[in-house]
C-alpha cells in the first residue's frame, strides 16, 4: 500500500556572483595556499542530463587538493552531499538553486595546499563524506573565489511512503 504524504527537503539557495582574484584569507578552515584558473566550458551533460557534475574526480593526498570540476560540483562537496552521491544526486533533485548558468557549464582547475597540521584526509573519506575539515575548506574557497552566499531553507515537495497494509507485512524470509 503506497500512501501519499508531505516530505520536507532541505534545500540550499546559493548566489553566485563570480570569480575574484584576491588573496585568501588564511584561516583554520581555509586553504594555505589555493590557486584557481578557468578551463573552459564542459564538454555537455553527464550521466543522462545531469548538468553541473563534469570534471574529475579530486585528488586528495597528504595536504594537496586537486581537482578540475564545475563550481557546482564543488557546491556539492562542499556541503557534503557526496554522502548522497553527490552531485548526480542535487542536479536531479534540485536540492540547489539559485546563482547564474555558468556555475554548472564552466569548468575550473584547484590545486589547494591545507595548512600544517591540518587532518591527512584520503579520496575515501571526502568521498563519503568524512572529511569535515576539507568541506570547511572548500566552503572557504568558493566564498572567497566564486563570492558565493548560501542560504538554507526548508521545502515541502510531494513523496511517496510505501508501509504495511492493515493485515500488516506478508513477506517472509527467504531460505536461500
Amino acid at each position: 500500500m503506497i500512501n501519499r504524504v508531505k516530505l520536507s527537503a532541505a534545500a540550499t539557495v546559493v548566489m553566485i556572483v563570480g570569480p575574484v582574484a584576491i588573496a585568501q584569507t588564511r584561516t583554520p578552515e581555509a586553504f594555505e595556499v589555493a590557486s584557481v584558473k578557468p578551463r573552459g566550458q564542459v564538454g555537455g551533460a553527464f550521466a543522462g542530463g545531469m548538468s553541473g557534475c563534469d570534471g574529475s574526480f579530486p585528488k586528495v593526498a597528504g595536504n594537496r587538493f586537486v581537482v578540475t570540476t564545475t563550481p557546482f560540483a564543488l557546491i556539492t562537496w562542499a556541503y557534503g552531499y557526496n554522502k548522497v552521491w553527490g552531485c548526480a544526486f542535487t542536479s536531479s533533485g534540485d536540492l540547489i538553486t539559485g546563482g547564474p548558468s555558468w556555475v554548472k557549464s564552466e569548468r575550473f582547475e584547484i590545486q589547494a595546499l591545507m595548512p600544517a597540521g591540518s587532518p591527512a584526509y584520503t579520496f575515501d573519506e571526502f568521498m563519503k563524506g568524512d572529511a569535515p575539515g576539507l568541506e570547511k575548506m572548500l566552503q572557504s574557497l568558493l566564498a572567497d573565489r566564486f563570492q558565493l552566499l548560501v542560504r538554507h531553507v526548508i521545502n515541502e515537495v510531494p513523496g511517496c511512503a510505501l508501509v504495511p497494509g492493515k493485515g500488516g507485512l506478508k513477506l517472509k524470509t527467504s531460505a536461500a
